[in-house]
C-alpha cells in the first residue's frame, strides 16, 4: 500500500509541473519575474533616497532651502521668509525696514489679504500703533524706537490652507516686494 501512496504523490507532483529530487520538491525559478522584480525593488529605493534628499534640503518644508530672502534694489526693505511652509505648522516672517524709510519718526508698512488671511497671521512683534484696514490688504504703523538703526518686525503666522501665494509687502510705490510662498499640506 505504500507504493500506491508514493505513486498517487508523483502524478501529482509531475502534473504541477514540479520535479522531485532525492525525495524533496524543487521549485522552478523563473528569470523573469526576478528580473521584474529587482527593477521594481531598485525603483522603490531610489524614490526613498530622492524623498528623504528633499526632506533633508527643506525642500518639503523645514530646511536650509525652505527659506528666502528678498529685498528691494537699494536694499531698504527686506524680508527673510518660508517660501515653503507646512499647513498649520507655526512660521516667522522677518521685515527689516532702514532708516531712511522712516516717515516722522514712524515706519507705514502695508500687507495684502493673502498674508493676512490664507498666510494665518497670527502676531505681530513689535505691536503696531495703528491698524489700517483696507479693501485689499491692511496698513501698519510701527513707531521707530531709534532713528539711526534699522528696525526688525517679526510677523508669526501660521498657514490656513495648502496652496500657491502671493504676497505684497510695501512701505511706498519704490519699496514693494512680491513674495511668492507654496504651502504644503
Amino acid at each position: 500500500m505504500p507504493e500506491v501512496q508514493d505513486s498517487k504523490e508523483e502524478r501529482s507532483v509531475e502534473e504541477s509541473g514540479l520535479s522531485k529530487v532525492n525525495d524533496e520538491l524543487t521549485l522552478g525559478y523563473d528569470r523573469d519575474f526576478e528580473a521584474q522584480w529587482w527593477r521594481i525593488e531598485l525603483g522603490l529605493w531610489v524614490f526613498l533616497a530622492i524623498a528623504m534628499i528633499l526632506g533633508l534640503t527643506g525642500l518639503s518644508g523645514r530646511g536650509p532651502l525652505a527659506h528666502k530672502q528678498s529685498g528691494t534694489p537699494d536694499g531698504a526693505l527686506t524680508v527673510v521668509y518660508e517660501r515653503i511652509a507646512r499647513y498649520k505648522t507655526p512660521g516667522v516672517m522677518t521685515v527689516r525696514v532702514e532708516p531712511q524709510l522712516y516717515r516722522d519718526g514712524k515706519i507705514y508698512l502695508w500687507l495684502n489679504r493673502a498674508m493676512i488671511e490664507r498666510m494665518g497671521l497670527q502676531r505681530i512683534i513689535p505691536q503696531p500703533a495703528v491698524s489700517l484696514p483696507g479693501d485689499d490688504g491692511i496698513g501698519y504703523v510701527f513707531p521707530v524706537s531709534d532713528p539711526t538703526k534699522p528696525t526688525l518686525i517679526f510677523f508669526a503666522n501660521e498657514v490656513s490652507s495648502p496652496g500657491i501665494y502671493e504676497e505684497e509687502l510695501k512701505t511706498d510705490p519704490q519699496h514693494d516686494l512680491f513674495l511668492r510662498a507654496l504651502a504644503l499640506p
